[in-house]
């Protein structure tokens, strides 16, 4: 051990048998405009979702992919030993009940989807869910976490580092091979492209069960309790023990996506809360590029068991997953649009206009659930701002593009009274002496030239 790093335990306090873990691939790959569709184990809740303006022409449609029979239960194979960096140190977190040579590893089962648009992106949704009701089957605060930075990245840990989580946290087929989510993406999706093979976004669902705790265990009333005092910024009105107070930073760390969640302090609990929507029995959050629902029951991940995941999360988070992609292609555009050449500027109007104005979804749900998650998912991943940003940018090119234009319509006039002129002398050379025809002509082209410059 290097004298800049540090060993520490997992010390997991939860443990959820009811979950999905959705990653998201977002493909740019226009497809034919006729392939809008929905799986019958989608479309009654879509339709269900959309706002009534848009039930008869829906704006998307998602429908059940095939999975390989090789991958359709994996077990998720998590390293004896994971190292991250937290603040400047070197971190290697010693995974709990892991196999020194095996690791850890959990059943689960593989689910696909894709959504599709109008505006001819797709998002392609790759689901894990609990492969039975077994201890096998089961994750924690830290298996959660792991699987969030698979997208998430961040704590030097993403695909752009020494650390890189997605060679470490793999996954085990029927067949014996060893997958990467990359891998996974390309076996279940069809997604040939690797930087679409990259998990964009996630979502994350947990059923805590509305039962009561047994002894020793933790109890999420007490749970939820503490939530909402960090919440209000009065947390001395909750007075945790120890247990449950690891279990608030648990799932603080499952919403951060953060691994060095057992450091957090009673301040940065209050901050981290401040924004979530806590009711009784629920948490509905999304941070970066994470959203994450923890409720003690759900009707609709009851009722969509090959789904893998609730519906109602899934359709907003391609939604958003869909606008920042349509956010992404006018930033290219924009990039673009440094060429002062006519063409190259409005071949990027047209594309940021599209990108802004034609393809991006309003909030098209009805219910509040859906509609928050819109909204609060625009705010926190920075969509609004970064729209402004590029209207402004349009704003410039239409400018630009003007003012090219202004300058093409005065040269050709030059041209035209150019030419105007040297017919009018030609036609007055065999009427006047050609001594007083060009001192005329002259004289008319300095006062046109002077003319057009003041102007």
């Amino acid at each position: 051990m290097t004298p800049h790093e540090h060993h520490i335990q997992e010390h997991p306090v939860l443990s959820f048998e009811r979950y999905g873990v959705a990653f998201h691939f977002v493909d740019r790959t226009p497809g034919p405009p006729d392939r809008i569709r929905s799986s019958p184990e989608f479309s009654s809740f879509e339709r269900d979702l959309v706002s009534y303006a848009y039930r008869e022409e829906p704006p998307f449609g998602t429908r059940i992919l095939p999975v390989p029979d090789a991958i359709r239960h994996v077990e998720i194979q998590y390293p004896a030993e994971l190292s991250y960096v937290s603040e400047g140190l070197e971190i290697r977190l010693v995974c709990a009940d892991a196999d020194p040579a095996r690791g850890r590893r959990r059943a689960v089962d593989v689910h696909a989807s894709r959504t599709d648009f109008r505006s001819g992106l797709s998002v392609f949704h790759l689901v894990l869910s609990p492969g039975a009701a077994t201890d096998a089957a089961r994750l924690n605060e830290y298996d959660l976490v792991k699987l969030i930075k698979l997208w998430e990245g961040g704590e030097g840990v993403g695909v752009d580092s020494s650390l890189r989580i997605d060679r470490r946290v793999t996954f085990l087929s029927k067949d014996g091979d060893l997958l990467t989510i990359e891998d996974m993406a390309g076996r279940t999706l069809g997604l040939r492209d690797a930087h679409t093979r990259q998990p964009r976004l996630g979502t994350v669902q947990v059923i805590t069960g509305d039962a009561a705790a047994p002894p020793g265990s933790v109890d999420w009333n007490t749970v939820w309790h503490v939530i909402r005092a960090f919440k209000s910024s009065s947390p001395g009105d909750a007075s945790p023990d120890d247990l449950h107070t690891n279990a608030v930073k648990g799932v603080a760390g499952v919403m951060q996506g953060l691994l060095d969640f057992d450091r957090v302090g009673p301040s940065e609990l209050s901050d981290v809360f401040g924004s979530v929507h806590v009711a009784d029995g629920l948490l509905i959050a999304i941070h970066k590029g994470t959203l994450v629902s923890i409720a003690a029951s759900d009707r609709a991940f009851d009722a969509a068991p090959f789904v893998g995941i609730s519906p109602y999360l899934l359709a907003p988070a391609a939604v958003l997953a869909h606008n920042e992609e349509c956010l992404r292609k006018a930033s290219d555009a924009s990039d673009e649009a440094a060429s002062t050449t006519l063409r190259v500027l409005d071949g990027a109007r047209r594309t940021m206009h599209q990108g802004l104005d034609r393809d991006p979804l309003p909030n098209i749900f009805h219910y509040p659930t859906e509609r928050m998650i819109y909204t609060v998912g625009e705010e926190s991943r920075g969509l609004r701002d970064q729209q402004l940003a590029l209207r402004g940018k349009l704003s410039e090119i239409r400018s630009e593009l003007q003012a090219i234009t202004e300058r093409r319509r005065r040269t050709a006039e030059d041209v035209m009274g150019g030419l105007l002129l040297i017919l009018s002398g030609i036609t007055l050379k065999d009427m006047l002496p050609l001594s007083i025809v060009l001192p005329v002509f002259s004289l008319g082209a300095m006062a046109y030239v002077y003319w057009r410059l003041r102007t």
